[in-house]
């Protein structure tokens, strides 16, 4: 339901609850497990990208306790245009693209968007006319989807494209364009996907019907490489057929769950 939420059930496979995040109270976050450190632990070094204030809602200390290498954030790099949240995406990936050049594999790097975030008043234009929030909405996520499409194409020039895995997840979803009521299951749906030159070729172009959520990601991708899974109790292999799977999201009036059934 917020960045913040995400987050931490992304790295630390930890799902969010009503009315809190985790990520604020001191004395339990540095408590979570993290996937950065079962990765550090098989050789991966980690760079956390974000192009605004990294310190909001204790951001910075939980990255550097989960393991994080490097955190970079606005002053790594000379911002020519940004929003109340920070550079355009744009600009972001051009700083990644050129930092993440004499990376080493095997790595984990995290970028994390922001023209997208809401009140969506970038002064972007992608082709939907008018200024209503939903139109300014539509903007901003064509904005950040098509400079997103374009590093993907730019990494394809790297070295290191081959076998790198490329996963793209939102942090929570939202209300518009269709003024979706926080009850409803369609608002929390986000996008997950894999791509990139590690990708096993007959998973290409495929679709999974399997319900999940952020806390899942964690064992998917620790159970693809062999490696040991997180302390997590609640993440899933989204590939294991033999375990039953489910969604679980949450708001401040209610939290809702949804399987294949129901």
């Amino acid at each position: 339901f917020r960045t913040e939420q995400g987050l931490c059930a992304t790295i630390s496979s930890f799902p969010s609850q009503p009315k809190t995040t985790i990520i604020r109270q001191y004395g339990k976050f540095d408590r979570l497990p993290s996937l950065v450190n079962v990765l550090d632990s098989a050789g991966y070094r980690s760079t956390y990208y974000y192009a605004g204030d990294v310190a909001f809602a204790n951001t910075r200390a939980y990255l550097e306790t989960m393991g994080i290498d490097k955190v970079h954030d606005e002053n790594s790099f000379p911002i020519k245009r940004r929003t109340r949240w920070g550079a355009y995406d744009e600009e972001l990936f051009a700083f990644y693209l050129e930092d993440a050049k004499e990376a080493t594999p095997p790595f984990l790097h995290m970028i994390m968007t922001s023209t997208s975030h809401e009140p969506f008043d970038v002064p972007v234009d992608e082709g939907f006319p008018g200024k209503d929030q939903p139109q300014q909405y539509r903007n901003s996520v064509h904005y950040t989807d098509r400079v997103l499409a374009e590093l993907l194409e730019a990494c394809k020039a790297q070295p290191w494209y081959a076998s790198t895995l490329f996963v793209i997840v939102a942090d929570h979803g939202h209300f518009l364009p269709h003024n979706r009521g926080n009850h409803t299951a369609e608002r929390h749906r986000i996008p997950l996907l894999f791509t990139g030159g590690a990708l096993r070729p007959e998973l290409r172009g495929t679709m999974s019907a399997t319900f999940g959520g952020h806390v899942d990601l964690a064992a998917t991708l620790l159970n693809q490489l062999g490696f040991p899974r997180t302390r997590s109790p609640w993440s899933k292999d989204l590939f294991d057929t033999t375990i039953p799977h489910f969604a679980f999201w949450t708001f401040d009036d209610g939290f809702g769950i949804a399987d294949a059934d129901q």
